[in-house]
């Protein structure tokens, strides 16, 4: 959804996915919403033109505890989109991406769910440098993020029905173009004139290469300072980023995500029934398809 609103000429998305600024409950090093922090944030934000809307993706916004307060207290006219899919599916689907950013260091993805209990013990990951995430142990709590209805409740109750919309993954797979359509609604965003181009985007990636060399090239003490040094943080971080998606991308290959084995989806969907119901209840929407194995 964010690759289709975006090509859309009334509308500015921050030009970086994923900036998860008002999650900061989920960091290991927060910013505190300084002002520093504020101004760095908006400064993404200068290649604004006449766009009737500008927005933010952001997947972490909707489990953070502190965003939903945070953004409204930064904007209180803001509209939300969140997208949901099938819980069991999320967390398969984020395993997967964990592990291709290097975030994850279980590439199981049943010994990930094993690990959890541990992890909210040690509230550490292991193994990851900080300089590859900025994330907490509390991103690799597959259950927790999983756990859809607390989390929508939240923003429900800070926006108000009218300003929070809610897209289900498994319609915008069936009809692309309608489920679009129905946001530009939400948005107040006329909806005759353009149409994007309706493809896949972030299909499942693997990399063919462990990425452990790199990010000790990248995290050298040496390589670090001469940055800090020479470099201003603004371009050591826009310099950063540019490298790391060229590697990302040369380093890349498309390819299938492994299925789930069945008895573990199984288990998963029984643990998650009523969880479903309970979110189904919230959105008056029948879920019941996804407890279907």
């Amino acid at each position: 959804m964010f690759e289709y609103l975006r090509q859309h000429p009334d509308i500015f998305m921050y030009p970086y996915k994923e900036s998860n600024f008002f999650a900061d409950d989920l960091k290991k090093e927060p910013h505190g919403y300084s002002q520093a922090a504020i101004d760095k944030y908006l400064s993404r934000f200068k290649g604004i033109g006449e766009e009737a809307i500008v927005g933010d993706a952001s997947i972490w916004h909707l489990y953070s505890k502190a965003a939903p307060i945070k953004i409204k207290e930064f904007n209180p006219g803001t509209k939300i989109l969140i997208m949901l899919r099938n819980p069991v599916e999320q967390m398969h689907s984020l395993h997967s991406q964990l592990v291709y950013g290097g975030i994850e260091p279980l590439t199981s993805f049943q010994q990930a769910l094993q690990a959890e209990a541990q992890r909210k013990i040690a509230q550490s990951i292991d193994e990851i440098s900080p300089d590859v995430t900025n994330l907490s142990y509390k991103c690799l709590l597959y259950r927790e993020i999983a756990s859809f209805s607390a989390q929508v409740s939240h923003y429900l109750d800070i926006f108000g029905t009218a300003n929070v919309h809610i897209v289900l993954f498994d319609e915008l797979k069936q009809d692309a173009e309608a489920t679009y359509e129905r946001v530009l609604d939400f948005l107040n965003i006329e909806k005759t004139y353009f149409s994007p181009e309706f493809r896949v985007f972030n299909s499942n990636k693997v990399r063919r290469f462990n990425g452990k060399f790199i990010q000790k090239v990248r995290t050298h003490p040496a390589n670090l300072w001469l940055a800090r040094t020479f470099l201003p943080p603004l371009a050591r971080e826009v310099m950063g980023r540019k490298m790391g998606q060229a590697w990302s991308k040369l380093n890349s290959v498309e390819r299938p995500r492994v299925s789930i084995d069945i008895v573990l989806k199984k288990k998963l969907l029984a643990e998650f029934t009523e969880e479903t119901k309970k979110l189904g209840q919230l959105l008056n929407r029948d879920l019941s398809s996804w407890l279907i194995p």
